[in-house]
C-alpha cells in the first residue's frame, strides 16, 4: 500500500518513472528518499494519520519561513498538495546530498566531532538571531495560510506540549509521576515567566539526526515539524542533550564535548544570567517527553519484561532526582 501511495504521487505530479526508493521516515510522517528514472533525487513526505495533518502542513510552510529569514541551508520544497482526495497530504523537496550522522556522529574523529558540535551550535544561534516575533506561542495552519497562536506567557506554550505528554503518561507505568510532574512544573515555572527575552523561532528537535553532513560540514537543517516560537535557551538546551548527553557515557566525556556546542552557540547569541538555573528546568520538561516516546515505543524495542521494568524504575528515578535538584536550587 505504501508503494502504491508513492507511485501514485509521483505520477500525480507527472514526475515520471520511479527507478528505486528508500525509507527515511520519522515518527511521524512517512518520508521516502527517491530517485527518478530521468536521475532526479527528491524526498517525498506524506501524513496518514488525520490528527497530524495540521501539522504536517505546518511544517512545509515553516521550512519556507526559515528559507526566507535566515541563511540555514533547508530542503527545497518542489511542490505540495493538501486537497488531492486520491492520496494523502505530501509535498515534495529537492534531495540535499550529503548523509545524516546519527548514528555515527560519537564514532566521528575527534576534531571533526568538535568542530560539527561547533558548527552546530553557531547554526543554532544564527536561528535564534536571525528570528524575532512579537510574543511565544504555537503554529497553526489556517485558510489564510501559516499563523502564531500567541500565548501570553512562554510557560502556557510548553504546559501545551507537556501537558499533551502528562495525559499521555496516564493509565501507563508513568501514572505514578504524573502529579509530582505537574506540581513541579507549577512550583518552577516563574524561573522562565520571569525574565525578559526575546520570542524566537526554535526548531525543538535540533539533534544530529536532523542534519545532512558533507565535505566534512553542516549541509542542511531538516525535519522542522515540532517547530514554535518561545525562548532560544529552550531549544539550545535541547540540543545540548540531544548532541552530548544522550551520546556519550561519562559526565567528564560530556563536559568535553558541552563546551564546543555552546562555544558555538555563543558566538553569534550570548546567554543572559541566570541561564544555568533555567537549563535545569529545561532538563525537567525534556525528561518528561522522553518519558512519553519511551512509553509509546517500548513494546517495538524491548522484549524482555524485567529489563522494561528496571528501564522505568530508571526514567522515574531521573526525574525525580532532577526535581529534587530544582527544589535545591530555589533552597
Amino acid at each position: 500500500m505504501t508503494e502504491k501511495i508513492l507511485r501514485d504521487i509521483i505520477q500525480n505530479e507527472g514526475f515520471g518513472t520511479v527507478e528505486r526508493f528508500e525509507d527515511v521516515s520519522g515518527l511521524n510522517k512517512v518520508t521516502y528518499s527517491v530517485e527518478l528514472e530521468s536521475g532526479r533525487e527528491i524526498i517525498v513526505s506524506w501524513i496518514e494519520d488525520e490528527e497530524k495533518v495540521e501539522d504536517f502542513k505546518i511544517e512545509a510552510d515553516v521550512i519556507e519561513l526559515v528559507n526566507e529569514k535566515t541563511d540555514i541551508a533547508v530542503p527545497e520544497i518542489i511542490t505540495e498538495n493538501f486537497t488531492e482526495k486520491e492520496v494523502p497530504p505530501y509535498y515534495l523537496m529537492e534531495k540535499i546530498d550529503g548523509y545524516n550522522p546519527d548514528d555515527r556522529f560519537k564514532y566521528l574523529p575527534e576534531q571533526l566531532k568538535k568542530n560539527l558540535l561547533k558548527e552546530a551550535g553557531r547554526i543554532l544561534g544564527g536561528l535564534h538571531d536571525e528570528t524575532d516575533f512579537e510574543s511565544s506561542g504555537n503554529f497553526q495552519y489556517t485558510e489564510q495560510g501559516l499563523e502564531l497562536r500567541e500565548r501570553e506567557r512562554w510557560s502556557e506554550v510548553l504546559f501545551d506540549s507537556i501537558g499533551h505528554h502528562l495525559s499521555g503518561l496516564e493509565n501507563t507505568f508513568f501514572e505514578p509521576v504524573v502529579d509530582e510532574a505537574e506540581k513541579a512544573f507549577e512550583e518552577h515555572k516563574h524561573l522562565i515567566d520571569d525574565i525578559e527575552f526575546e520570542p524566537v523561532l526554535v526548531h525543538e528537535d535540533f539533534r544530529p539526526g536532523n542534519l545532512i553532513m558533507r565535505n566534512n560540514g553542516i549541509e542542511a537543517v531538516i525535519d522542522w515539524e515540532r517547530a514554535l516560537v518561545g525562548h532560544n535557551e529552550y531549544d539550545l538546551f535541547k540540543a545540548e542533550r540531544d548532541f552530548v548527553d544522550l551520546k556519550f557515557r561519562t559526565e567528564e566525556t560530556r563536559e568535553k564535548y558541552r563546551g564546543h556546542l555552546l562555544d558555538g552557540y555563543r558566538e553569534v547569541v550570548e546567554l543572559e544570567e541566570g541561564w544555568k538555573q533555567r537549563r535545569e528546568f529545561y532538563r525537567f520538561i525534556h525528561m518528561l517527553q522522553d518519558l512519553r516516546v519511551f512509553a509509546d515505543n517500548y513494546k517495538d524495542r524491548m522484549e524482555d519484561t524485567e529489563e522494561t521494568e528496571e528501564v522505568v524504575k530508571h526514567f522515574k528515578q531521573n526525574l525525580r532526582d532532577q526535581i529534587e535538584k530544582l527544589e535545591n536550587l530555589e533552597n
